[in-house]
């Protein structure tokens, strides 16, 4: 989810470099709490994310108290919606208008879900969801705004070139010579100059 948020256009918080506040044992008892709750519900996808943002945020992810940045993760995740993007292919285009609308009303993620990703209970996740719900909801507004007029902006670059194109096989066209207007017909043989 990290990797798509940031090719969506999202400035994710920078990755946790300095490890020195955490021990082994911290990182080892996140990992066991995890596991142990995610046996209950076999959920592969579930351990791709908690993997993906311990590899990132590790000194975050262990510690007790949710810090500002786990916030704004947990409520994006909860929040996010594909933007709705403009398609050449116009059943491509209503099928993906069709599923951000239907992300955004229903959510990508539970908060039971959220609570197994991020190793949190639920309350700690609705508590994190409703801090950060205003803010959050802005920044995704934002950049899916910001990102359907980087896509409009290539669709009418693209319409444009094709235009340009169009134009200069006219010109082409226009100034090459043809056969049948350089020759002449002779008492019936036709004659090139």
């Amino acid at each position: 989810m990290l990797n798509l948020l940031r090719s969506c256009g999202f400035k994710l918080p920078s990755r946790e470099d300095e490890l020195s506040s955490l021990s082994k044992e911290q990182l080892m008892r996140r990992i066991c709490d995890f596991w142990d709750r995610c046996n209950k519900y076999d959920d592969t996808e579930a351990s791709e994310e908690f993997l993906e943002l311990l590899a990132n945020y590790p000194v975050s992810m262990c510690k007790r108290e949710v810090s500002d940045e786990l916030k704004t993760l947990v409520a994006l995740f909860y929040f996010w919606y594909p933007p709705k993007l403009k398609s050449p292919d116009r059943k491509k285009a209503e099928l993906m208008a069709k599923l951000s609308d239907r992300i955004a009303q229903e959510h990508l993620f539970s908060y039971e879900h959220l609570a197994l990703i991020f190793s949190r209970s639920k309350a700690t996740i609705h508590a994190a969801i409703k801090e950060k719900e205003t803010e959050v909801r802005a920044w995704i507004e934002e950049t899916n705004l910001r990102r359907e007029a980087r896509s409009m902006a290539l669709e009418q670059l693209i319409e444009e070139e094709k235009q340009r194109l169009r134009q200069q096989q006219k010109k082409t066209k226009e100034n090459k010579p043809n056969k049948r207007t350089n020759a002449f017909c002779h008492s019936g043989e036709v004659y090139n100059r």
